[in-house]
């Protein structure tokens, strides 16, 4: 949330810098700046070397490590600042204008400030303090253009754009080491930076060549057409990608961090994506048809009738608008797969196109070059890459465009509408056509989507998360929100709602909007400390189990959770079972394991054994769908060498506090009263003839499971067990399962699994 509207606030300042400057200066002035800045911009990709990416996405980082990178990329930063300042000459060469060379030097001054600030930045993204990062954005930006707007009103002409970029990079700097009290040490050989570098190599080739394909436009305008068309082109640009980078800005800062942590859940990881891949396309596609229809209106009110020219650039570049945020989220995929290798020769191949295509278009000018450009990279960029990312990883090609299809009819139909509507009203004021095409824009949109089946579920998709996004929690039993806290400060509030926006896009696809508003406040109130024994938390799940589940607040229910749900530490048993016609599940806690493998073996019938009463309640009610069917029973009995009264053992560690491990009664000891059962009767319990799945987590009682007659594994197709305290060793496992013709996989730190070769 903090990201999103620091971002709108951004716009508005732009919006309202660029109205002022863009009266006081000329089109000649933004192109002199235009010529340096294809240098200069090319140059300073070389100051971060991509490690500041790398900092963000490591899962495990340290001091040694981010000291380390700090030094090399000022050590870049000086090294850029020279080179940039001796090339100066040769800019004013090749653009045969002298004025350059003094621009350019002044922009060489600015590259240190950037070095300083690479791992400062990366280490406030790691830790998700957006707050903090749009603050110092807004204030430097102000600052920047403040002292724009003076040199600009006391004729400094295009020295007043240098002084904006210099004086927002030197107030940049010295507000993020403020805010960042890390400090840097001084280089150690003990870092082992190696594979954070390769990664940043990788990422800056592909930026390189991105940069170069995306900039030579500027460069050859400028060469053969002069600054003036230079000026309009850059311009054109610059105001079409103002509203395309305020949503794709937040969104990446966001999305990169929390997608990185779904890589080992592919589905979720896939659904995910798709679902922010829907909303850039809902947002951005009918902006893009809007602005291309209304280029002309655009360019007079914003810029003033002396940049009239720029309205046709600006409407054919609009071509170009409608996919290329969508286009640039395919960077995410890239970054969190770690397939940066991939990204670099994808840069080669989109760039030999898109290089290809502003050549075609240079014989016409700025307004050919944007004609040429937008076309190719619709039409045959944009599929290729859809292809080209699509060929690996959770999301597929058909993917991109079943998520954007409905979207893009919508923008198209908007688009036709907008076009007829400026036939009928061509002498129109600006201000009030834009109003009415914005109507009309918005009217069309929800029409075709809502005549669309996958349009209505991308509009109530959207509508909940909205809702969900902006909408407070209920609070505890005394009315009260939890977000009421007496002792929350307006900052903390705004860390928690940014943090909502990652923990949203976590969760969202697998239950619903009000489970996960719960979930969230369970959160926050367990960082507090403020939770309610007895108390429990009622969840709809979606996936990867369906229905009404119960957690208890207090204890380890909300662990088991995670590791069931969001880690899905059963996910090597899927591997190895393809099918499974019968399960048994000792030590079911509150069943989310039988409903986990329920829901992947649909046909399956379970049997759910659990000891402990009070979880005993819970399990029944959780597993209640199932059991209505007549997919499951449950038994309440714990796991024995043979038939013996037992008591709860609360001396024995467990794995999660509230664990239940059991003793035999007739030692000191113990509380509630449990039957034991061998494992021979519970199978008998169970009807079942043959066990192709059997789940093993009965705390520490694993030796008692492996007493005495050891025949019924014969009628046990599979086994994951989960053991505590040695009991591995001492229950002999591995020898048992080998005489019995079980081949043994230590799938992860949770399960041990035991399969026989099919029948």
């Amino acid at each position: 949330m903090v990201t999103l509207t620091s971002q709108g606030v951004k716009f508005l300042i732009g919006i309202a810098a660029t109205v002022v400057l863009a009266r006081l200066l000329t089109p000649q002035d933004y192109g002199l700046i235009g010529m340096v800045a294809v240098i200069t911009g090319f140059v300073s990709m070389f100051k971060d070397m991509g490690l500041s990416m790398a900092t963000i996405q490591k899962e495990q980082i340290n001091v040694e490590q981010v000291s380390a990178l700090f030094w090399i990329n000022v050590a870049l930063s000086i090294l850029v600042m020279l080179v940039t300042a001796f090339i100066a000459p040769v800019v004013s060469w090749f653009y045969h204008e002298p004025r350059l060379t003094p621009i350019t030097i002044a922009f060489a001054a600015g590259f240190l400030f950037g070095g300083l600030t690479v791992q400062h930045e990366a280490l406030l993204r790691r830790q998700m303090r957006f707050t903090s990062i749009a603050i110092l954005e807004i204030g430097s930006m102000i600052l920047g253009i403040m002292v724009a707007v003076g040199f600009a009103w006391y004729g400094a002409r295009y020295w007043a754009l240098v002084a904006n970029q210099l004086t927002q990079a030197l107030g940049y700097t010295a507000g993020i080491w403020i805010v960042c009290d890390w400090r840097p040490r001084w280089p150690s050989r003990k870092a082992q930076v190696g594979s954070m570098l390769a990664f940043g190599s990788n990422l800056t080739g592909f930026h390189v060549i991105n940069y170069f394909a995306r900039n030579l436009d500027n460069m050859l305008i400028g060469k053969f057409w002069g600054s003036w068309q230079l000026g309009l082109y850059a311009k054109a640009y610059q105001l079409l990608l103002l509203p395309i980078d305020q949503i794709n800005t937040p969104i990446a800062a966001v999305a990169i961090p929390a997608l990185s942590r779904l890589t080992d859940s592919p589905e979720r990881y896939r659904k995910a994506y798709l679902r922010i891949l829907e909303k850039v396309a809902l947002i951005t596609m009918p902006c893009m048809a809007l602005m291309i229809a209304c280029s002309d209106w655009f360019v007079k009110l914003i810029l003033g009738p002396q940049w009239i020219a720029a309205s046709r650039i600006f409407a054919f570049l609009g071509i170009v608008g409608l996919i290329q945020p969508v286009a640039n989220t395919t960077g995410w995929l890239f970054i969190t797969q770690g397939r940066t290798r991939d990204m670099f020769r994808w840069g080669l191949l989109g760039a030999t196109i898109v290089i290809a295509s502003i050549i075609v278009g240079l014989p016409w000018g700025a307004v050919g070059v944007a004609a040429t450009y937008s076309s190719i990279f619709l039409l045959v960029v944009t599929p290729l890459l859809f292809w080209f990312v699509g060929r690996r990883g959770p999301v597929r090609t058909i993917d991109f465009y079943r998520t954007i299809a409905p979207i893009a009819c919508a923008a198209l139909s908007s688009l036709a509408a907008l076009l007829v509507l400026r036939r009928s009203m061509p002498l129109m004021a600006p201000s009030m056509g834009l109003l009415i095409a914005f109507v009309t824009t918005l009217a069309v949109m929800l029409l075709v989507l809502m005549l669309l089946p996958q349009g209505r579920i991308a509009l109530k998709d959207c509508r909940e998360l909205v809702a969900l996004l902006f909408r407070r929690p209920k609070g505890n039993s005394s009315g009260r929100s939890s977000y009421s806290h007496s002792k929350s400060s307006p900052l903390r509030r705004f860390a928690e709602q940014t943090w909502t926006i990652s923990f949203v896009s976590d969760w969202w696809p697998y239950m619903s909007p009000r489970s996960i508003l719960r979930l969230r406040d369970f959160e926050l109130r367990s960082a507090r400390g403020t939770l309610v024994n007895g108390r429990r938390l009622d969840l709809e799940m979606k996936s990867p189990i369906r229905g009404k589940i119960s957690l208890r607040e207090v204890g380890s229910d909300i662990l088991t959770f995670d590791e069931v749900i969001k880690e899905e530490v059963y996910k090597g048993v899927l591997t190895h079972l393809r099918h499974c016609e019968t399960i048994i599940d000792l030590g079911a806690n509150i069943g989310l394991t039988s409903l986990y493998f329920g829901s992947h073996y649909p046909s399956s019938k379970l049997f759910a054994v659990e000891p402990n009463p009070d979880t005993y309640e819970i399990l029944t009610s959780n597993l209640k769908q199932l059991i209505e069917v007549g997919r499951c029973r449950t038994l309440k009995v714990a796991v024995w060498g043979d038939e013996k009264t037992l008591v709860a053992d609360s001396s024995r560690p467990t794995g999660h506090y509230s664990a239940f491990a059991t003793k035999e009664a007739s030692k000191e000891g113990g509380e509630a009263i449990i039957n034991g059962l061998p494992i021979q009767k519970i199978i008998s319990s169970s009807g079942f003839h043959r066990i192709d799945l059997l789940k093993v987590d009965i705390e520490g009682a694993e030796v008692e499971l492996f007493k005495g007659d050891l025949g019924w594994l014969r009628r046990v197709r599979t086994i994951a067990i989960e053991f505590h305290n040695g009991s591995r060793e001492a229950s002999r496992f591995d020898e048992i399962m080998r005489s019995y013709d079980f081949h043994v996989y230590d799938h992860d730190r949770h399960n041990t699994l035991a399969v026989k070769d099919e029948d």
